[in-house]
């Protein structure tokens, strides 16, 4: 049942980003200082509802920080479940690309962020309950700034919405987390969790409802079926996956939900496979004058016995210039290693970057593990390692979230 993004995928993003309606009529403006929480912008009562604010993150020198961040302070019933989208040029709501949306507390503690939406959208969406004292702050800042400070470089306008979850129809909810550790898998972070909701019947669960990149803490909320009506009473379950190789799928259920009703799933735990990529050191940033990129990684391999693996490395290409606009080669060179239970290899790989590759391109390095020596038809891990892209002449290496977004857009 696991649903994959394929290639037409992107095509399908822009179909979608090309048909969403214009930015809805606001309630509110944006206005300085919003900067930070301590100054967030009060809103007030969340009422009635849908509410909307229109916002802009300000224009600043591309070399000055901190860039622009909006907080608003808003109120609403205690318990109350409540979604909130921040829509940019993805979704028609404004002219900023790569948002990235944050929750906190009254006291200006963050509950949960998120930089995506759906599978269809790119621009941030969460879900989340109105904590005991009503009281709930909102951040519109740019993607790569988890810290809300002002560490990025979006800018543009923006639309902050605010609804109530339809009293017609089901929810259904839960959080992806790693079975043994207990961490969050965000949709956002490698390994990008999602879950696919699907309808059963006597033939099974094979009736595809909607899939979705789960929020920074890694939960999932379901509420419309895929025509976008009120999910109905019925049996339901949730296939949890991420979309890099190394996590078992889990599918819970099928479990019955009634009319109305708010089904918590809980926590689904995934579990890692007997193999791991660790330790990846990144190609130093390479001049104008082109040169090598070395880089190296740990092979772990957690069962039992001798792993005798095929490693290899390849390099995808972003906003090359050509026809295609893009390119994939393998980094020199694959090998075959032995590993004992419960120990690591290191391997390294290179390839050569020409001194006239493009200002604005992209290289994102990936890592790849077969369990079959010889054969890379057994893959059992495959991981992105890092981005870099050329700016000033220079390739140097993005931040995680950064080359997350990256790779996400492209692909």
């Amino acid at each position: 049942m696991t649903y994959q993004m394929a290639s037409g995928m992107k095509l399908l993003l822009l179909a979608a980003a090309l048909l969403m309606p214009a930015a809805a009529l606001s309630d509110f403006s944006e206005f300085e200082p919003n900067h930070t929480c301590d100054s967030a912008q009060w809103v007030g009562p969340a009422q009635p509802l849908p509410l909307f604010v229109d916002g802009n993150l300000e224009t600043v020198a591309a070399d000055e920080l901190p860039h622009d961040v909006d907080f608003y302070a808003f109120e609403a019933e205690p318990g109350m479940l409540l979604r909130v989208e921040l829509d940019g040029q993805w979704s028609g709501g404004g002219t900023s690309e790569g948002l990235l949306l944050g929750l906190f507390d009254s006291g200006c503690g963050l509950l949960n962020w998120n930089d995506s939406g759906y599978y269809f959208s790119l621009d941030p969406r969460l879900f989340f309950r109105v904590p005991a004292d009503g009281v709930f702050y909102l951040a519109a800042t740019g993607y790569d700034d988890i810290a809300f400070d002002g560490s990025h470089i979006s800018e543009g306008t923006y639309q902050l919405r605010l609804f109530a979850l339809p009293e017609d129809g089901a929810v259904i909810f839960g959080r992806l987390v790693n079975a043994v550790t207990g961490e969050p898998l965000s949709g956002s972070m490698p390994p990008f969790g999602n879950a696919c909701l699907y309808r059963c019947d006597n033939l099974g669960c094979t009736d595809w409802i909607e899939c979705e990149h789960t929020d920074g803490m890694g939960g999932f909320v379901f509420y419309r079926d895929g025509s976008g009506e009120p999910l109905t009473a019925g049996d339901y379950a949730v296939e949890a996956g991420t979309d890099e190789i190394g996590y078992e799928p889990v599918t819970v259920g099928p479990f019955a939900v009634a009319d109305s009703e708010r089904y918590d799933v809980g926590d689904i735990g995934l579990w890692e496979g007997t193999v791991a990529i660790a330790n990846v050191m990144p190609c130093a940033d390479i001049g104008a004058e082109g040169g090598d990129c070395w880089f190296s990684f740990d092979v772990h391999f957690k069962g039992p016995g001798m792993l005798s693996a095929l490693v290899w490395s390849t390099v995808y290409g972003i906003g090359t210039g050509s026809r295609v606009e893009e390119t994939r080669f393998t980094a020199k060179h694959e090998r075959t290693v032995q590993i004992p239970a419960l120990s690591s290899r290191n391997v390294s790989f290179r390839f050569g970057v020409p001194a006239d590759v493009a200002e604005g391109v992209s290289l994102c390095v990936e890592g790849w593990v077969s369990e079959r020596a010889g054969s890379y038809f057994g893959t059992v891990r495959h991981e992105d390692l890092f981005c870099m892209t050329k700016r000033d002449g220079v390739f140097e290496t993005l931040s995680p979230t950064a080359a997350a977004r990256l790779l996400r857009e492209a692909r």
